[in-house]
């Protein structure tokens, strides 16, 4: 009774729910108690992924670094994955596109929450072309407005106590004769021509990068 109260169904015992396959697609207008139990779910099936997996790798290799997968930063993490991960990795690996300025509070926060230091994977600044209509990440307007950007988010990550590194996205330009429905805008062109004001400035960067002072 509870269940059909909670979910909108009408199953006669949870037997009903697998034989007769009664789908959930009609929850009540106050589904508080059914996100509860999701959210529950979601917790124990977290945990039960990581501890096989972390298992299984150090049950060979007891030193090993565990990454965990690439969370999409982007759309969030809940905070029972979050807190499952925890339990289990060493390094929170988090996929994150956009600027700092709207990254900071997100890293913060899951960096105080699961008391891990944090590993960014996979961003880019993008600059699409004729070549290149529908390219992945952020758009700037220039080569010069994506050395800008990358300048700006390095630094501020590795001044960032936390932060572990930070992955670029994308070696060579995509060009949609290859990669038509997205493309990644590259640190060189398909010919292998470098797009110098951005690896110029990389390099300025990582030359000065052990300068960087943690903030």
């Amino acid at each position: 009774e509870t269940f059909n109260t909670t979910y909108g169904t009408n199953a006669e015992n949870f037997d009903a729910l697998l034989n007769d396959r009664i789908l959930v697609d009609n929850l009540p207008a106050d589904h508080t108690r059914a996100m509860e139990d999701d959210r529950a779910f979601v917790a124990l099936l977290a945990d039960h992924y990581y501890t096989c997996c972390t298992n299984a790798i150090r049950n060979h290799d007891d030193q090993h670094l565990i990454l965990g997968e690439t969370f999409e930063g982007n759309r969030g993490i809940p905070d029972e994955v979050l807190d499952a991960a925890a339990r289990h990795i060493d390094v929170l690996c988090v996929q994150l596109y956009g600027m700092w300025r709207d990254h900071a509070p997100m890293i913060d926060r899951w960096h105080k929450r699961s008391g891990k230091p944090i590993l960014l994977a996979d961003s880019c600044y993008a600059l699409a072309t004729d070549e290149m209509p529908r390219p992945c990440g952020v758009r700037v307007k220039s080569q010069a407005a994506r050395a800008g950007a990358f300048e700006q988010y390095a630094r501020a990550a590795l001044a960032c106590p936390h932060i572990v590194g930070w992955f670029w996205c994308g070696y060579m330009d995509q060009y949609q004769s290859i990669e038509p429905r997205r493309q990644h805008t590259g640190l060189q062109d398909p010919w292998g021509k470098p797009h110098r004001a951005l690896t110029d400035r990389m390099q300025k960067v990582f030359r000065e990068m052990v300068h960087i002072t943690p903030s």
